[in-house]
């Protein structure tokens, strides 16, 4: 009985294991995939699970007859994936069909990657100045939008933050992540971010919002509560609510650098990417009018 018992017990810590590997924003994309899976076969008279690979072909076919895009549709694939293994059974998006299917997708995919417009420094500016009130939930929304914008955060990264994750020096604030969308292994690293000498300083604003904060997580918002804030900032301040996500607040930062000619492998530090061709994704619209060749050929 005692053996049983102790068998549950550590299933449950495995359970808890499993459910903690993945950003909770990327178990939200897996569940909205399968609900999208599972009614189209309703629809079309398929079997959703276990599905067969005849199913996930005809799915990938329709994603992209409805003007998908193609990352889009490997997202809706890897969905299915997770389900069936989730579920203990073998998934059809392993099948030799459902990769050539893919791979002649990607091969004749000519849309341009969609980015998120990059929320440079002025623009950030502007909107913190729009932060007119001084009460718990302003104080907040300015920390929240400086450290989103100086730490090159990710809003799952950002949500997760603990104030025990937090080393205050006369430098800055160093943040320790525990993990990330490229650590999902839960490695862990340290987001350094510098004091500013002027009214925008992330680490002050900080430290604003923390004066009645002593433990838990530093910002108590959701992924989706991050959106809605940087939205309505942005409103605030005139600008359209579809202008900017919180994803333009990492790319800015990015972008920025890169025009203050700071380092590739210094930005690298700062946002956590492995390469500089990631860098080169954020900044190759900035970086064509810089130094550009066609400037002035006729005088």
């Amino acid at each position: 009985m005692n053996q049983i018992v102790s068998l549950q017990s550590d299933l449950q810590v495995s359970e808890n294991l499993a459910a903690q590997f993945r950003a909770d924003s990327t178990i939200e994309s897996y569940q909205t995939g399968a609900k999208q899976f599972a009614e189209y076969c309703e629809t079309n008279g398929l079997c959703a699970l276990p599905a067969e690979p005849h199913a996930v072909n005809a799915f990938i076919a329709y994603l992209s007859k409805q003007g998908r895009s193609v990352g889009t549709i490997k997202a809706r694939v890897s969905a299915i994936g997770w389900v069936h293994k989730t579920a203990g059974y073998w998934s059809p998006t392993s099948d030799a069909t459902v990769e050539m299917v893919l791979a002649g997708l990607t091969r004749t995919d000519t849309t341009p990657i969609k980015q998120a417009k990059p929320m440079l420094a002025n623009t950030a500016k502007t909107i913190i100045d729009a932060i007119a009130a001084d009460d718990v939930r302003a104080v907040r929304d300015r920390a929240l939008l400086l450290m989103s914008f100086f730490g090159a955060f990710r809003r799952s990264e950002l949500v997760q933050i603990r104030v025990c994750d937090l080393e205050f020096t006369d430098e800055g604030v160093s943040v320790y992540l525990a993990k990330s969308k490229t650590d999902q292994e839960g490695h862990g690293r340290w987001v350094a971010v510098a004091r500013q000498d002027n009214d925008y300083c992330p680490v002050d604003a900080l430290e604003d919002h923390l004066l009645d904060i002593d433990v838990g997580r530093v910002f108590a918002v959701t992924g989706r509560m991050v959106d809605k804030i940087i939205k309505k900032l942005a409103v605030r301040a005139g600008f359209d609510k579809m202008e900017f996500s919180p994803h333009s607040l990492r790319a800015g930062m990015i972008t920025q650098a890169s025009l203050n000619d700071v380092e590739k492998r210094d930005i690298r530090r700062i946002s956590g990417h492995k390469t500089d061709a990631m860098i080169d994704r954020y900044t190759r619209v900035t970086d064509q009018w810089k130094n550009n060749a066609t400037r002035g050929l006729m005088g």
